[in-house]
């Protein structure tokens, strides 16, 4: 589960981790909804290897940068077919259905 530590609220349940360069380059592309979150772990904190792009990526998507403290530095309602960058390095990359855009702050501290 993915969990806002800092209000309570459940951001998502059996969330899928990609942690290979396969699963990641995949990662939403070619789907028309998100019923679960993905977890994106990157090898290092970084603002440019936490970068994404929404190319067929057919719905909208909260995104969360995250960094290895598990603290959101950023966060976008990212669009289909945009590429998207943290103003902040992150550890991982969490995309989220559009919904839960509100239940979560910068700054906010996550469990997963």
């Amino acid at each position: 589960m993915i969990i806002n530590k800092s209000n309570g609220k459940l951001l998502g349940k059996n969330p899928k981790w990609l942690n290979n360069i396969f699963s990641q380059s995949i990662g939403a592309m070619f789907r028309t909804k998100i019923s679960r979150g993905l977890i994106f772990p990157l090898k290092k904190e970084a603002r440019a290897s936490a970068s994404i792009h929404m190319f067929f990526v057919f719905t909208p998507l909260t995104v969360l940068w995250v960094n290895s403290e598990k603290i959101v530095v950023d966060k976008g309602l990212a669009k289909p077919f945009r590429t998207y960058m943290p103003n902040e390095e992150a550890k991982y990359v969490i995309e989220l259905p559009p919904e839960v855009y509100n239940k979560v702050e910068i700054g906010d501290y996550l469990d997963f």
